[in-house]
């Protein structure tokens, strides 16, 4: 997966976080477990690009996401994130 795509798909999980917002949730669990792809990205030391390398770039997907989930959703929402 292309960094270009790892990009688009940081606003694919805002907007399914703003859809369970809008369900009544009122917490919303980010996996980074067993095999998820962000846990995959956390571990990529050999890849290039934005997303690989350095502590800093492995871990530049969930800030991103969390960052944007934080923008886009209303305070009063709890948000977690499973760290394996």
């Amino acid at each position: 997966i292309s960094d270009d795509e790892l990009e688009r798909l940081e606003d694919a999980y805002v907007e399914a976080a703003k859809l369970g917002v809008k369900a009544g949730f009122r917490a919303l669990d980010l996996k980074v477990t067993h095999g998820y792809l962000i846990a995959e990205l956390l571990g990529a030391k050999l890849r290039e690009g934005r997303y690989g390398g350095s502590r800093e770039n492995r871990t530049r997907f969930i800030r991103n996401v969390l960052g944007k989930i934080r923008a886009a959703v209303p305070s009063d929402i709890v948000l977690c994130m499973r760290l394996g």
